[in-house]
């Protein structure tokens, strides 16, 4: 794919380097001004150093090569650019998590066979509609666990999904409020801050969903929950055939309660759906992530073209300048020799003529 490069004024990517030429003169300066004051201070008089001393020739060449090759260095590392390119944007990456609700109620036969075997072919359809990015599921009852971690892979998930059933959780309930929090648990220890959390389940209670609103508060995760329910209800055949019954021995027929379900689809800003007999339901939870990332990426465009521009650092162009430079100063150890000059006076005190008399 071709880049489109567009020109642009000199700008620096890391300008604050540009405050080692302050630093160079400022040196160069103290430098100057020490030289001086050595010449003043010397063991010679001047009028007699002047014809016995000889400075060599070269040193001032020297002096200048090794300030020039400094001044280059900062102004190379400080970033010049004149160009940029226009980067393609890419899709913020997608995560989304199935909480499967195992609870007894699920296997009510208000939906054919079941609630439960119904839930199950959603889910199957829902994985294989999310064919991009990573996804996962939890079961829940009492307590939620992680089915399948975090992955791109459907097949991995769908292969657990026959398997599941109320029979197999170790605590009994409907503890959607677990659900959530560990699916948000999942989603962050992968790095994510945003995600779509879609609940298949029958029904979730007004307190458990109060405390789900509240985890959801100022939060950027979405959940979306489809109701595997009828509002009329059925009894619920257990795996023996026999009806399940509340202690004071009535046959317990669980109905959907829509009002707690939808409450927490609209503070999660997701989805309520119904189960129905076709695929509507399951495209609609299949796209509607993508959808939500596809309206924050329009409000976002007009920032694009700033933020989709990536400055090319032209510094390094200047680096061929210091080729010349660096072959003078290393001739002979030059550079050596320049280093050794600037660290011998910071550490050696001046010496001084005493005129107090000495006496055994």
């Amino acid at each position: 794919m071709l880049l489109e490069m567009t020109f642009m004024p000199l700008e620096f990517l890391r300008p604050l380097w540009l405050l080692g030429l302050i630093a160079l003169l400022i040196f160069a300066l103290l430098k100057h001004k020490q030289n001086k004051l050595s010449g003043e201070q010397a063991l010679i008089a001047s009028h007699l150093s002047a014809n016995i001393v000889t400075k060599a020739s070269h040193s001032k060449p020297h002096w200048f090569a090794f300030y020039s090759a400094l001044a280059i260095a900062c102004m190379a590392l400080s970033g010049p650019t004149i160009r940029s390119i226009d980067m393609p944007v890419y899709e913020m990456e997608k995560a989304q998590v199935i909480a499967f609700d195992l609870s007894y109620s699920m296997y009510a036969t208000d939906i054919k066979p079941n609630r439960l075997s119904q839930a199950k072919f959603k889910a199957i359809d829902l994985i294989k509609q999310w064919s991009e990015g990573e996804k996962a599921m939890i079961a829940y009852a009492g307590d939620a666990f992680t089915v399948a971690p975090l992955t791109r892979d459907g097949n991995a998930i769908i292969n657990h999904i026959p398997h599941l059933s109320p029979d197999i959780m170790p605590v009994r309930g409907s503890r959607a409020d677990l659900a959530l929090a560990k699916a948000i648990e999942l989603l962050k220890n992968a790095g994510y801050s945003q995600g779509h959390i879609v609940f298949i389940s029958d029904d979730i209670s007004e307190a458990h969903a109060k405390e789900m609103i509240t985890m959801l508060k100022d939060e950027n995760w979405i959940v979306s929950i489809l109701a595997v329910a009828t509002v009329q209800g059925a009894p619920i055949t257990l795996s023996d055939g026999s009806l399940l019954k509340s202690p004071s021995g009535e046959i317990v027929v669980p109905k959907l309660s829509a009002q707690p379900l939808y409450d927490i689809a609209k503070a999660g800003q997701g989805l309520y759906l119904t189960s129905s007999n076709n695929s509507q339901d399951i495209n609609q939870l299949g796209q509607y992530f993508a959808h939500i990332q596809k309206d924050e990426n329009s409000e976002s465009s007009s920032n694009a073209s700033a933020s989709d521009q990536f400055s090319i650092d032209d510094g390094y162009w200047l680096t061929f300048l210091l080729l010349p430079l660096c072959l003078l100063l290393f001739r002979k150890g030059v550079i050596f020799a320049l280093l050794f000059a600037i660290y011998l006076p910071l550490t050696s005190a001046p010496v001084k003529a005493s005129n107090r008399d000495h006496r055994s």
